[in-house]
């Protein structure tokens, strides 16, 4: 049987997984007591440190740029940049393909754009305005404490509400498409709002 040690671990590897580029490698199977490995729905309390570890990569580029003489603005260009570029890109492609399905006529049209892999119109227009938003907000605190806290904090309550209403959909966007994500177990949010506080 697992100790709760190699459990959290399993737990962060798999989250780590899903949430960045990084050659997290989750295990996956059963234990013996019916834990089980890899799953996502048991595995969401890690969400806010994982996003805790993105945060705080992304403030120490932005101090590092602060150190190194850049202006504000661009420093946050650089950190916002590691951080689209840690997590791949995820985001901000399901923002783009969001934004685009917004053109689509009825519900099958919506989601055959959505599939589509080329960005729209759209989608270009959302990102820019979504880069521009993000640079502004974080150059305009203009003081490297609060610019440096703000993008830890910004990412630690975004990956703690992702779980929060992420696995409560009432099933899938198409009728052949995959199910739904599991919901979160109930222990999940309040291990993590303990790990949020301290």
């Amino acid at each position: 049987m697992d100790v709760p040690i190699i459990r959290w671990l399993s737990d962060l590897r798999t989250v780590g997984a899903f949430l960045t580029i990084l050659p997290f490698r989750p295990a996956v199977g059963a234990a013996e007591d019916g834990y089980e490995r890899g799953n996502l729905s048991v595995a969401a309390w890690g969400f806010p440190i994982i996003g805790l570890l993105l945060g705080a990569t992304g403030g120490l580029c932005y101090a590092f740029a602060i150190w190194l003489g850049c202006t504000v603005w661009l420093a946050a260009v650089l950190s916002l940049a590691v951080l689209v570029l840690l997590c791949g890109g995820i985001h901000e492609d399901g923002l783009g393909d969001f934004a685009d399905g917004l053109g689509g006529a009825n519900c099958d049209r919506r989601l055959a754009i959505m599939d589509d892999s080329q960005a729209g119109n759209f989608a270009i227009l959302a990102l820019l305005l979504l880069s521009a938003g993000r640079i502004g907000a974080l150059a305009a605190l203009d003081a490297l404490e609060r610019g440096r806290d703000c993008l830890i904090d910004a990412r630690v309550r975004g990956r703690t509400g992702m779980y929060g209403g992420g696995g409560r959909s009432g099933g899938p966007g198409r009728r052949d498409g995959p199910p739904a994500p599991g919901r979160p177990d109930r222990g999940c949010f309040g291990r993590s709002t303990k790990y949020y506080r301290i």
